[in-house]
């Protein structure tokens, strides 16, 4: 097991009305009950620690923007276009046991000791002041599209900066190549209205003038129902460390969907994910929700393909109760089929 804890004092300071200025101050702790050899990988039985400390300065501006009239326009009144550079600068404590911490999450386990870090950026956006249906207008943000590098004085951090866990990739786990400087990141969303929304985004490589990864979304928000859509794509990259071997490509199709009673007093949902590349079903999740004032019943149950991973396919159902006032009472039924996963 592993605990983790920290302390974070931040503040901010404006310059004017242009530019902000945000340091903070981190300190951290995390305890491991055993540790792995660094040579063998070999499970070790004995504890761990790692004290970090973390000193960062952000700094917002200077701030450009116009303002444009729409005269005519019957959806908008106005549109404010708004530049904004940031720039930040992080420096994280050394700690020389790295390759002796056993990795149970990648966002606490793989952090990289003794860097500086460099993040610098443009955000460009459009927000407008919009007329509603009864006449009144509000202020709402219809795109914003923001371009990012990093800087890293250690090349190992490259590999583990921004890694979470995933339910749904390539048959082997996939670490991007040490290197000084991340991929360029783009990313572009778009908000026409407060129930409608989309993003679509990239990371570019500069050394082999390839993009090493593409991604898209998209939902639909309405009182009686939710619809939301993911779409990725891993690029193969011939030459480029992790990149280069077709086993690391990934490309998947994500689905969610939800009919609910106003109030939400009920509600049906259905998600899948599925892997195009190989042209198979990840997962099927069917799911049913209803909330009395006094109590409540959900119901769940899932498909899900482990075939990618080696294991057998795994066949879940479940009930959970809620009760006002108590609490949630959550009783597994059980998985049906036969299961290689419990």
């Amino acid at each position: 097991f592993r605990t983790d804890g920290q302390v974070l004092l931040r503040t901010s300071v404006a310059l004017g009305s242009a530019l902000t200025l945000r340091p903070s101050l981190k300190a951290r702790r995390t305890d491991w009950n055993a540790r792995r050899d660094p040579d063998t990988g070999a499970r070790i039985e004995e504890p761990i620690s790692r004290q970090l400390f973390e000193a960062q300065l952000t700094m917002t501006g200077p701030t450009f923007n116009r303002i444009f009239n729409t005269a005519g326009s019957a959806w908008l009144e106005r549109v404010k276009h708004v530049i904004q550079p940031e720039v930040t600068v992080k420096r994280t404590s050394a700690f020389d046991a790295f390759d002796e911490v056993l990795p149970l999450d990648p966002g606490v386990d793989l952090i990289v000791g003794g860097v500086t870090q460099i993040s610098y950026g443009v955000r460009n956006t459009l927000m407008a002041r919009v007329r509603q249906v009864d006449g009144a207008s509000v202020m709402q943000e219809l795109a914003s599209l923001n371009v990012q590098q990093r800087y890293y004085s250690d090349q190992n951090a490259a590999k583990y900066d921004g890694l979470t866990n995933t339910s749904f990739g390539s048959q082997n786990t996939l670490l991007p190549p040490p290197s000084n400087f991340s991929p360029w990141s783009v990313s572009l969303n778009l908000t026409p209205t407060p129930t409608i929304g989309g993003e679509f985004g990239l990371e570019y490589d500069t050394r082999f003038n390839a993009v090493r990864s593409y991604r898209a979304s998209a939902r639909v928000m309405q009182p009686l129902m939710e619809l939301s859509g993911t779409w990725n794509k891993q690029q193969v990259i011939p030459g480029l460390s992790g990149y280069s071997d077709p086993r690391y490509a990934a490309h998947t199709v994500i689905f969610n969907g939800r009919l609910k009673k106003p109030g939400g007093a009920a509600s049906v949902s259905y998600a899948t994910a599925v892997d195009v590349l190989n042209n198979r079903f990840l997962q099927h999740r069917f799911g049913a929700f209803y909330n009395a004032q006094c109590c409540g019943i959900a119901m769940d149950y899932v498909v899900a393909n482990y075939s990618h991973l080696g294991v057998r396919n795994d066949k879940r159902f479940s009930l959970s109760f809620s009760l006002a006032g108590i609490g949630t009472f959550v009783n597994p039924l059980g998985v049906f089929g036969n299961n290689g996963r419990q």
